[in-house]
């Protein structure tokens, strides 16, 4: 009887491509965050008032 592995196997070229995937998955969603954060600090920086002396950022 033959038994499967529990885990499926990957070719070496699959594994490259996927982590490949991964490094721009990552980067894409960094910057992402960066933008997210980018536009909060705007809009708190708007609301702010005009004699505020602690920067925000």
């Amino acid at each position: 009887m033959n038994i499967p592995p529990e885990s499926p196997s990957f070719s070496d070229e699959e594994m490259e491509a996927a982590a490949e995937a991964l490094k721009w998955q990552a980067a894409s969603a960094r910057a992402a965050g960066a933008k997210h954060r980018a536009r909060l600090i705007d809009q708190l920086e708007s609301q702010a008032p005009d004699d505020a002396t602690t920067p925000l950022g």
